[in-house]
């Protein structure tokens, strides 16, 4: 999902259901999740879309000592990025967000 995909969902969203919420958290690895939350009939739903750098290569450094450990080292593009969006529903049982799987969703 690129980002003019993003904005598009953000003001169909917006113009149904109305927003409640909105943010923007970094992650580690240098990229970011933005999410909103809304109201359908009577029930919370959060989008959230992860953006984050292309992973183009991964380097093992060993050692074959008895109890060494293994230090995985993570390349990632500096022009690239890979992104995705979840679906959340809030569970007022468990007091957290549950995502909702593709398969689940009936049309």
């Amino acid at each position: 999902m690129n980002d003019t995909q993003w904005e598009a969902l953000l003001d169909r969203v917006e113009q149904k259901f109305g927003i409640d919420e909105r943010g923007r958290d970094e992650i580690a690895d240098g990229g970011y999740c933005e999410w909103i939350v809304f109201d359908v009939s009577s029930k919370k739903m959060k989008v959230a879309r992860t953006v984050r750098p292309r992973m183009i290569g991964e380097t093992a450094v060993f050692s074959k000592r008895i109890g060494a450990g293994v230090l995985v080292k993570k390349k990632y593009d500096e022009h690239e990025t890979v992104s995705f969006m979840k679906v959340y529903s809030w569970n007022e049982g468990r007091d957290d967000w549950l995502e909702i799987k593709s398969e689940d969703i009936s049309i």
